[in-house]
């Protein structure tokens, strides 16, 4: 058996070198892809934060009491989510705090680089949804209640709803999402109550 000539030594110097340069910018090219991605990251964060002030309650008053310690609850963990993200993208994209070990190679760095934009680029995502779902809230939250009157007339007809204005001794009460215009001179009781809802 016979076998072909082998690589000359021009070759064999000119591989070595190859792989040399790319080992040389694996760690640049990994932590600029990680710089890259924290950067995209942070667009998303601000333009899902953006969309949470186009529309929707400016006051977390205007929920329901539960659905605003929610939205609370649910701010406070993105913004903890979100730094725990900005962490391990910065330290993917400008390296670990302290100096390395001698011993430590550029390909280990890499691998470290490539972990910590994985981990960060998951609690990121944790973060946005965290975002999103606070934002949805507040947009589709129900309403806190607010005081209510329950009012009966002369005829002995029952209004009850929340009071909008008064003006002139007319009181305008919205009743199941529609306002309704009482003559107040006509009332023959006027109470206060928790809740509309019957019993």
């Amino acid at each position: 058996m016979s076998f072909g000539p082998g690589p000359s030594a021009h070759q064999i110097r000119e591989e070595a070198l190859r792989r040399r340069k790319a080992l040389d910018g694996e760690l640049a090219l990994a932590r600029g892809r990680a710089t890259s991605w924290a950067k995209g990251v942070g667009a998303l964060l601000a333009t899902g934060l953006a969309f949470g002030l186009v529309k929707g309650r400016s006051d977390l008053t205007d929920l329901a009491p539960g659905f605003a310690v929610a939205v609370g609850v649910l701010l406070i963990l993105a913004i903890a989510v979100a730094a725990v993200a900005a962490y391990f993208l910065f330290r993917a994209a400008y390296g670990r705090l302290g100096a390395a070990p001698p011993e430590i190679t550029d390909h280990t760095l890499v691998v470290q680089t490539m972990a910590d934009l994985r981990i960060g680029l998951r609690w990121a995502v944790a973060g946005v949804t965290a975002l999103l779902l606070s934002v949805g809230l507040t947009w589709y939250g129900p309403a806190a209640e607010g005081p209510r009157l329950n009012v009966v007339d002369a005829d002995g007809a029952s209004w009850c709803g929340q009071p909008v204005r008064t003006s002139s001794g007319v009181l305008t009460m919205k009743i199941d999402g529609q306002e309704v215009r009482l003559d107040m001179t006509e009332a023959v009781q006027i109470t206060p109550v928790a809740s509309c809802r019957m019993p």
